[in-house]
């Protein structure tokens, strides 16, 4: 079936056309067109990648392979885990390179056991999420969210991100006070280069606050997860002027929690987990 172009008389904001890519003398079929490749492109992009590996002894990248997307607008969350050595590591993991067919993790010692693993996740399209560029010398990043939310106490789960430099700084990004369209994000170390980026979504499973002198954090889930495994990434919050900036490692899994370590003792009362659990992908 062909259709007319349109006029004034079918369509209520002819003049709006142009915004959403749309030339003021199309035709229906070119509209319904566009909007079959949007609905494409969001059923592509629907799914999450929810997935764990293993990583060897003397290590300091992983290249992880996942089906092609469509495009580079997914993001990549991940936290190291070790839940066998007595004394780990605890380092923080940093996206150093992307394409749709996959991505690296990189981090900045070699690991000292064959115990230790990636936990990752590149959550639903549907969740806010958001790659922010970072100018040279900064240590905080202001990011306004892609959808305002209706309040300010929503979990955040971010990671510095940096695809270009030979040689990239691996910090621990702590997550401030938050606006209802604002989401502040702060480090230890004024970036060295303009390459990076702030990589946040909003979502959590869960926040809860974390006592004085911790160092591990066991956190409930809201579902038992059984026999199912899980993925789980995390972030500290903390709004304090002079927080600490500790690299979270997963120090135990069960189906229904999940704990976390620092190496040393948190220094205040205000520091709050915000986390992210979703069933490993099959």
């Amino acid at each position: 079936m062909s259709y007319k172009f349109l006029d004034d008389r079918q369509i209520l904001n002819h003049a709006a056309l142009p915004n959403i890519g749309a030339p003021a003398n199309d035709s229906l079929d070119d509209i319904f067109s566009r909007i079959d490749l949007i609905l494409a492109g969001l059923a592509g992009g629907s799914s999450y990648i929810a997935k764990k590996t293993n990583l060897t002894s003397g290590s300091t990248s992983q290249v992880i392979t996942i089906p092609a997307q469509p495009d580079l607008s997914f993001i990549v969350l991940g936290m190291m885990g070790n839940t066998t050595d007595a004394f780990p590591q605890y380092q923080e993991l940093e996206v150093t390179n992307k394409s749709t067919s996959g991505f690296t993790f990189s981090w900045n010692h070699p690991l000292d056991s064959n115990n230790y693993f990636i936990s990752y996740v590149v959550p639903f399209k549907t969740i806010p999420q958001v790659e922010a560029a970072i100018g040279n010398g900064q240590n905080t990043l202001a990011s306004t969210l892609p959808i305002a939310q209706s309040g300010s106490n929503y979990g955040v789960i971010a990671r510095l991100q940096d695809t270009v430099d030979a040689n990239p700084q691996y910090q621990t990004v702590v997550v401030g006070t938050n606006t209802t369209s604002i989401v502040n994000l702060e480090w230890n170390v004024a970036t060295d280069t303009s390459n990076y980026q702030g990589v946040y979504m909003i979502a959590s499973t869960g926040k809860m606050a974390v006592p004085i002198s911790s160092t591990s954090i066991t956190v409930p889930l809201p579902v038992s997860f059984g026999a199912h495994d899980y993925m789980i990434v995390a972030s500290m919050q903390n709004a304090d002027a002079h927080p600490q900036f500790q690299s979270l490692l997963i120090t135990a899994q069960s189906s229904g929690s999940a704990t976390f370590g620092v190496n040393v003792p948190v220094d205040t009362s205000d520091y709050v987990i915000n986390f992210y659990a979703v069933s490993l992908t099959p």
